[in-house]
Order: structure tokens, then sequence, then C-alpha cells
């Protein structure tokens, strides 16, 4: 009877899914999670600029 509340799929709650949050508590912390979503953003259009006006 035990194995097959193993094979069962979990289900969770809203409350137990929720995702947490990005604390950043000291400047640096920031700037480097800035840098690199600014990067994340900016490095593929770069890159596509090259590689389409070359």
């Amino acid at each position: 009877m035990a194995e097959n509340d193993r094979n069962r799929p979990r289900i969770y709650t809203p409350e137990q899914v929720t995702q947490g949050e990005v604390i950043l508590k000291q400047p640096w912390q920031r700037a480097v999670f800035v840098t690199g979503l600014a990067a994340a953003v900016l490095l593929p259009i770069a890159g596509l600029g090259i590689y389409y006006f070359s």
C-alpha cells in the first residue's frame, strides 16, 4: 500500500509553490544582479547586430 502512495504525483497548494524573492542586501550585490540582467539583454542584441550588419 505504501508503494502506491509513492507512485502518485504530489499535490501542492498554491502557498507551497510560491516563488521566493531576491534579497540583495549589499550595494555590490545589486550592482552584480543588475549588470547580469543588462548583459542578458544587451549581449544577444549586440550579437545579432554584428551578425546581420557584417
